[in-house]
């Protein structure tokens, strides 16, 4: 009997107050337009459809299902990187009150000395930083506590372990 009744919902016309949203466009809101279609039989279609696209989105690479932690994670990945602004990728991700990120800590994983006294670091989550300018003191080392922040027009200013504070720049 069930088998019966998915038969006749696969035949029935989709009327013109099913018609979908693009979900490329938009996102969760073309599933949650469903939800105001009236008729059950409308409403089912409208379902079935926007879960079939959402179903081929995924399974193509071109849309996916993100959480709130994974999406804080992502951004934070993104820190110092000019061209993926935090914002847009907690827009992508539809998280609305995302906080902007203004630092990071980390720990220094290795570091290369570079010409003029600068220095190539890498931090434990594999992000690669330069100085622009050259650190007085010591020499950061690995296992040295940063400390990354947002700094005026976009640059960035790091304290390494207590040395003075240098304009840093994120390579990858």
């Amino acid at each position: 009997m069930v088998a019966c009744a998915v038969a006749a919902l696969a035949i029935v016309p989709i009327p013109a107050d099913a018609q979908t949203v693009d979900l490329a466009k938009g996102g969760a809101a073309s599933i949650l337009h469903c939800m105001s279609v009236v008729r059950d039989s409308a409403r089912l279609a409208c379902f079935d459809s926007e879960a079939k696209a959402l179903s081929t989105g995924i399974d193509s690479g071109k849309m996916g299902v993100v959480d709130e932690a994974a999406a804080a994670k992502a951004v934070r990945a993104q820190f110092g990187l000019n061209s993926a602004p935090e914002a847009t990728i907690a827009k992508a991700a539809g998280v609305t009150k995302a906080a902007p990120i203004d630092s990071i800590e980390s720990t220094v994983k290795q570091v290369f000395n570079e010409s003029f006294g600068a220095y190539r670091i890498v931090l434990e989550d594999g992000s690669v930083w330069r100085t622009t300018e050259p650190a007085s003191g010591r020499d950061p080392e690995p296992g040295d506590r940063i400390v990354v922040k947002r700094s005026a027009m976009g640059s960035f200013l790091a304290n390494i372990s207590g040395l003075r504070t240098v304009r840093i720049k994120r390579l990858n």
